[in-house]
């Protein structure tokens, strides 16, 4: 007896189990979720929040659509200068003349009618990541060189790269600084029912993950020593 109680190889264990009432109350609320997430994801990444000021910042990835959305907001809002941002291109730049989005969205800009003596263009030269965050600070550097520390400024982007874009900006310009956001929607998707194309469901799931990443995982070195560099 004493060496049975001593040397127990197993031992019963009540376990507990959804009944079927259970599983029907996980799954509902599954797909409640699911629903509510699929509803709201566009509307969150899309954000647009314009505020008043005579800078406008462009990404150079912007499709052409959206380009013609900037010259709009540049001739209503008056803009007196613009910023057009870019990395280098990995397509089309043998036939176009242009190795990186800054320097095309700028040309483009000047095609559509825009005095290009109101054009800056950024381009900045990231290894394989962090690439917005990168065309914030060749930004920031800019700025710096025309003594210009803190204010405002707007930027342009396309849909749901427009949340990741605002935070990334804030947090490469710092404080003194109020940016506002303008997201061109997508014409090549119904974005009301972005699930049901492929170019949605891309465009959301993949922002939606960068988004997480940026918010939560990335963390530059020193953010002033960058902004400073040559």
């Amino acid at each position: 007896m004493l060496l049975k109680s001593n040397f127990q190889f197993y031992k019963l264990k009540e376990c507990k189990r959804l009944t079927f009432s259970g599983w029907v109350l996980l799954i509902v609320s599954f797909v409640i979720l699911c629903i509510l997430i699929g509803k709201n994801a566009y509307p969150f990444l899309a954000v647009s929040k314009p505020i008043e000021s005579k800078l406008l910042v462009i990404e150079g990835h912007v499709p052409d659509y959206a380009l013609d959305s900037a010259k709009l907001f540049f001739e209503k809002n008056k803009v007196k200068l613009i910023f057009t941002t870019g990395v280098p291109m990995i397509q089309g730049r043998y036939l176009c003349g242009y190795s990186n989005y800054a320097d095309l969205t700028a040309a483009s800009l000047y095609r559509l009618g825009i005095d290009s003596s109101l054009i800056i263009s950024l381009p900045s030269y990231p290894k394989q990541k962090d690439r917005t965050f990168e065309s914030a600070l060749a930004l920031k550097r800019q700025l710096k060189k025309m003594n210009l520390i803190e204010g405002s400024f707007n930027i342009l982007t396309s849909d749901t790269h427009a949340r990741r874009t605002k935070y990334l900006f804030q947090k490469a310009m710092g404080k003194r600084w109020t940016i506002g956001i303008i997201s061109v929607h997508a014409i090549d998707y119904n974005t009301d029912k972005w699930w049901t194309s492929s170019f949605g469901v891309r465009a959301v799931i993949y922002e939606s993950l960068a988004w997480i990443y940026a918010k939560f995982l990335f963390y530059p070195d020193n953010t002033d020593t960058n902004a400073n560099r040559n």
